[in-house]
């Protein structure tokens, strides 16, 4: 008879429990509901082993409990009324080390314990997905760095670069007239007020409003302006000037001082031969025209001739805001390139770009990474945001090649 009934018996003892697949520990407790067929009261527990999906760390044991309230103080002490039905909770009093945990859950009652369950536990808190909010404001400033500051300041380097150059230029040029002027002790005012014209034309101030250049501190909230075309025209019609004006001072006026230092020009034509150049220079000149102006005074000054009269002392001649070094310009570039590809390869290397913030169980230090990368949306291209140094070769070979003068450089 015993054979018999052992089934049904069995089958009378039976363990039933009913629970959630999937628990957020944020959420509050998990309800579980528990019907033990039987006779007698039992008392009940929870058992389990819980792992952490990623890193495979265990949850320590007493981290699940069983409790008769969802709020207040827990009773570990649950009695299972035999043939009711009874709704428990699960509550989490373990660490909070934020993962994703899978196990398997089990209620044991006397003797007698549950079928196995399935159970995907995700502990997470309010600071961590405070945090992870905040990393994903930290990677939108960083991809607004890289494709609004980065970008602005760079193509601003770009466009200032042949600016630059010409300045450096004009530099050396109105260096080279003062020493002229000191050696022959009169003023060369036709020069010396077009390279004075020309520094004043190259103000940067100037340049970013009449060709639309990008300012040096752009606005988050406004793309990188588009630079004018006339801006081109304009560094073309620079360079011309300023080789026409090198082509006076280098091959007229220091010319004339080296022939003179030499013997081949008596020292008392000198003024007059330097004067005669400087009153010759027009904007409109042809270089080769200027060349042969030139030739053809010096010509004339190889014959003695009577002493020049001095003419009055030089004026002042201000000078604007001069825009940043050339050196400064092509470190500044070099670095804004390089900082922002490292900052796009750091961050679009991290991981696939979602939004985990919301995901249960968030708060692991992969994740708050994968904030960053979320910020900036789909991946973007690299040549698309950093404008590449071969714009800064288009912008200088925009203007024809040109013959400089001592001090001058070629980019």
């Amino acid at each position: 008879m015993s054979l018999v009934f052992a089934p049904v018996f069995l089958f009378v003892a039976s363990l039933q429990v009913i629970s959630a697949a999937e628990w957020s520990v944020k959420e509050g407790p998990l309800p579980v509901v528990v019907l033990r067929e039987g006779d007698g009261s039992q008392q009940l527990s929870v058992a389990g082993s819980f792992v952490e999906s990623t890193d495979r760390y265990a949850l320590p044991g007493g981290a699940v409990v069983l409790c008769d309230a969802a709020a207040g103080a827990c009773n570990p002490s649950v009695l299972s009324s035999p043939e009711t039905v009874q709704t428990l909770y699960l509550r989490y009093e373990g660490e909070a080390r934020p993962g994703t945990y899978t196990g398997k859950l089990i209620i044991h009652s006397g003797g007698e314990k549950s079928e196995e369950k399935n159970l995907t536990i995700y502990v997470s808190s309010r600071e961590h997905r405070g945090w992870g909010i905040a990393a994903v404001l930290f990677g939108g400033f960083i991809a607004w760095w890289v494709r609004v500051y980065a970008s602005n300041r760079v193509t601003r380097d770009q466009a200032l670069l042949p600016i630059a150059l010409y300045y450096e230029r004009l530099r050396a040029l109105d260096a080279a007239l003062k020493k002229a002027e000191a050696q022959v002790g009169l003023p060369l005012l036709n020069l010396s007020r077009a390279v004075a014209r020309w520094v004043a034309r190259l103000d940067v101030n100037s340049l970013e409003a009449e060709f639309n250049l990008p300012h040096r501190s752009p606005s988050p909230f406004t793309s990188t302006p588009t630079v004018s075309s006339n801006f081109t025209g304009f560094l073309t019609e620079a360079g011309a000037a300023i080789t026409l004006l090198d082509i006076f001072v280098g091959e007229g006026v220091e010319q004339v001082l080296g022939l003179a230092a030499a013997g081949r020009i008596p020292s008392p034509k000198v003024p007059e031969v330097v004067n005669s150049i400087d009153a010759l220079y027009e904007p409109q000149l042809q270089p080769e025209d200027a060349r042969g102006r030139i030739r053809d005074e010096i010509a004339k000054a190889r014959a003695a001739s009577p002493e020049a009269a001095f003419l009055p002392s030089e004026d002042a001649i201000r000078t604007p805001a001069p825009p940043p070094s050339l050196n400064r310009l092509l470190v500044e570039i070099r670095r804004l390139n390089l900082t922002a590809w490292c900052v796009l390869l750091v961050v679009t290397a991290l991981g696939t770009i979602i939004t985990v913030v919301l995901t249960p169980g968030f708060g692991r230090p992969t994740e708050y990474l994968l904030c960053l990368t979320a910020s900036f949306g789909i991946p973007m291209l690299g040549s698309i945001v950093i404008p590449s140094q071969r714009a800064a070769a288009a912008v200088m070979t925009s203007s024809h090649a040109v013959s400089g003068s001592k001090g001058s450089a070629v980019v």
